[in-house]
């Protein structure tokens, strides 16, 4: 959990490690992205309540909008998807970007209320911004 200093990339970037089955959303971050493999239902359950009681307006997976939307209940829409390549491998496999439905913001474009960062993340955040 404790977040090292030489884990963090120049610029906005960390690398945690720790169980994401302890957070309870995904918030501050804008774009959440997931791996398709090491993903077990329990896991995604946990994953969708997380992303539908964050504000992250993005959300970019391996998983189809069959397993995503009416699965697992992510309040998503599907924006497009793009079939990739492993570097060096003949292994593809199809990537979806997809935006949430009610992004909780106001029709000036500002968000609904101010995000906080979930527990989880906050050594992190204070880390990113520290520069």
């Amino acid at each position: 959990k404790k977040v090292v200093e030489a884990s963090c990339l120049r610029g906005n970037t960390v690398f945690l490690h720790t169980d994401i089955m302890e957070a309870s959303s995904f918030d501050p971050f804008t774009h959440v992205y997931m791996f398709r493999l090491g993903f077990p239902p329990i896991l995604l359950l946990k994953l969708s309540e997380m992303w539908n009681q964050s504000q992250a307006p993005y959300l970019i997976c391996y998983h189809s909008p069959i397993e995503i939307i009416d699965g697992y209940g992510f309040n998503a829409k599907l924006i497009t998807h793009l079939e990739t390549t492993m570097y060096g491998s003949k292994e593809g496999h199809m990537g979806y970007l997809y935006r949430r439905l009610s992004n909780k913001r106001t029709s000036s474009g500002k968000r609904a209320r101010e995000v906080t960062c979930d527990q989880i993340f906050q050594d992190s955040q204070r880390l990113v911004q520290a520069g």
